[in-house]
């Protein structure tokens, strides 16, 4: 019997059109020869012959090519790893259908022009009463892309480690529907990315008609495509509201130290289709951390090839809490939770569609802020976060930072850490290396990059001091913290303050310079003149016990210093001791001639 009616061409030719190489994929096609006698015949198909399917994941952008099943090779595009198929067997009535035979054939010629995909032919579940629905399916197999972008399907599958293929004993001539059921595990080169459009579903033929050659092809080959991008969920510290770490002077202020963690998640395409079914992130605090709040929660449109975001205000859909998404604060488990609900799960779905149509991604962002514990090390914070199937860690049992394991999939869980060191002065007397109390210091922090070799002076300048060095100006910020040098323990003369040193984020930094300026001597002594600076490292780092502390040493007091300390250390300074320099050439002059004068009159 051959494929010549009319109701077995459409459905030949609408499983050919299903899919394109560039859409989502050419398997399910059944590409029909026009007129009569050029359809494939269902009676020589060879029923003892095994059937197989192999999906070849490849990255977008999709193109206009078909394919006719059969294997091909492909170029200028890479493969992606780890992506998931669940390959489904339709049923009719109940009853597999048997492709093998023409009755097989007949029972889906439902597939018409005005159906083409699963969707529109599939029950949703048993209580689907929508009689268009002819169909049902039962997942017989499901397998993740190996290295190479392929997973098959196949009776008896290969053992051989990274072979991509999975074994399905019951894979016989019928018809299925292929499912990308899960891509967070998505790679290209061995680097995860994010697939930001997802292939629909689709109908394929075990075996497949090959319109050219008339035969039947039984190892069917698909070349489904996805588009992607190698921006990933993220999460940086960033915005510390001062470089000291300070508590609230109380209940009502939030005067103390607070760092904001950004949080940023790619949006994928959605799993169902047309709508996703949950975005949101979960953050197990650090014991050193405590929840302040979540602001600036919005939706932002991104160039997928740069990276930048898209300028406009058409292109940030800012969120609401409890309208777009919900905040459950942390507890006894530290763990904070955001959600999308309904409201903002249909603004995220609608804002990635009309960025998906200008070759655009979005990322749903959040500032988590919290408040920095007065006795911080390093704090590690990481963020699991789910936009449908693509997750990253588990979002009901998320990472704990404080733990040497932090829990399954937290290693590609995105995250940070923010670093803190303790800058510690002792004060000490010239001459005897006596620790000296009640030494007072403005701290400063060094805001260009400079290092303290940089850094050669310092003057004053009203309230504030400004450094320099052998460029010219030096940009600095004072810190809110001072310093006064007191017995603390059992050691006199010292006194410390904790301050933030770096964020992980920054690849390249390792220290941050600081600067203190003694404004106030211990009694009977004067401050020093000259800056006293460090390369700050984190307290937790080997050379910290030297790169941290500092000894300043301090003279006894003199007449002369005591008026000179009095002044300000500018100009004036200097004419006071030019002056008094004068006064003392003067004295030597006239005490030389008063002593030559005495001497003449001798003689005479």
């Amino acid at each position: 019997m051959r494929l010549n009616t009319n109701s077995l061409k459409r459905t030949v030719a609408v499983l050919a059109a299903v899919c394109t190489l560039g859409t989502c994929c050419i398997a399910g096609s059944i590409a029909y020869a026009q007129g009569e006698t050029q359809g494939a015949d269902t009676g020589n198909i060879n029923t003892s012959t095994s059937v197989s399917l192999s999906i070849h994941k490849y990255q977008g952008p999709a193109d206009k090519t078909r394919s006719d099943g059969s294997e091909k090779t492909i170029t200028g595009k890479e493969p992606v790893q780890g992506v998931e198929f669940t390959l489904y067997k339709v049923q009719k009535d109940g009853q597999d259908i048997n492709l093998a035979t023409p009755d097989g054939w007949k029972k889906i010629t439902s597939i018409t022009d005005d159906a083409k995909t699963p969707s529109d032919l599939v029950k949703t579940d048993n209580s689907d009463t929508n009689t268009k629905h002819v169909f049902t399916i039962s997942e017989v197999g499901k397998g993740k892309t190996n290295s190479q972008g392929l997973v098959k399907f196949t009776k008896t599958a290969s053992t051989v480690d990274d072979s991509g293929e999975v074994s399905v004993s019951t894979l016989g001539m019928s018809l299925y529907v292929v499912k990308e059921t899960n891509t967070d595990g998505a790679k290209i080169k061995g680097k995860s990315v994010t697939v930001t459009g997802r292939v629909d579903p689709f109908f394929v033929t075990l075996p497949l008609a090959n319109s050219t050659t008339k035969t039947w092809i039984y190892d069917v080959h698909v070349y489904p495509k996805n588009d992607t991008t190698n921006l990933l969920p993220t999460k940086t510290a960033s915005d510390i509201s001062r470089m000291d770490v300070v508590d609230d002077k109380d209940t009502n202020t939030k005067d103390g130290t607070r760092i904001t963690w950004k949080v940023a998640i790619p949006l994928p395409a959605p799993a169902e289709g047309k709508a996703y079914n949950a975005i949101g992130f979960s953050d197990k605090m650090s014991k050193d951390l405590t929840f302040d709040e979540v602001k600036n929660v919005k939706l932002v449109k991104y160039n997928s090839e740069t990276g930048a975001a898209v300028e406009g205000a058409d292109n940030t859909k800012p969120l609401t809490e409890n309208t777009n998404y919900t905040v459950t604060k942390p507890s006894t488990d530290r763990v904070l939770k955001v959600e999308l609900n309904a409201s903002g799960l249909s603004e995220a779905y609608t804002f990635y569609s009309a960025a998906k149509d200008a070759k655009q991604i979005v990322k749903l962002e959040a500032d988590v802020v919290t408040k920095v514990g007065k006795d911080v090390k390093n704090v590690k914070n990481i963020a699991n976060t789910w936009a449908d199937n693509n997750k990253t860690g588990d979002k009901d049992n998320p990472c704990n930072p404080d733990s040497d394991t932090p829990g399954a999939g937290c290693d590609t869980a995105p995250s940070d850490t923010s670093y803190y060191g303790t800058l510690k002065v002792i004060k000490e007397d010239t001459e005897n290396n006596k620790r000296l109390d009640g030494a007072k210091f403005d701290v400063y922090e060094i805001t260009d990059g400079k290092k303290k070799s940089d850094v050669k002076s310092v003057t004053k300048n009203g309230e504030t001091y400004n450094f320099a060095g052998d460029n010219g100006a030096i940009a600095s910020k004072k810190v809110a913290s001072s310093l006064e040098t007191k017995k603390v323990d059992k050691d006199n003369g010292v006194d410390s303050v904790k301050l933030f040193v770096r964020k992980e984020s920054d690849k390249k930094t390792t220290s941050k310079t600081y600067c203190i300026v003694e404004t106030e001597a211990p009694a009977g002594y004067d401050a020093i003149t000259t800056p006293t600076c460090y390369d700050l490292v984190e307290d937790t780092a080997g050379t910290a016990n030297t790169a941290n502390v500092n000894t300043v040493k301090d003279a006894k007091s003199t007449p002369m210093s005591k008026i000179l300390t009095a002044l300000p250390m500018t100009g004036a300074r200097g004419l006071v001791l030019l002056t008094a320099f004068g006064i003392v050439g003067l004295g030597g002059t006239l005490f030389y001639i008063i002593t030559r004068r005495r001497k003449e009159q001798e003689e005479a």
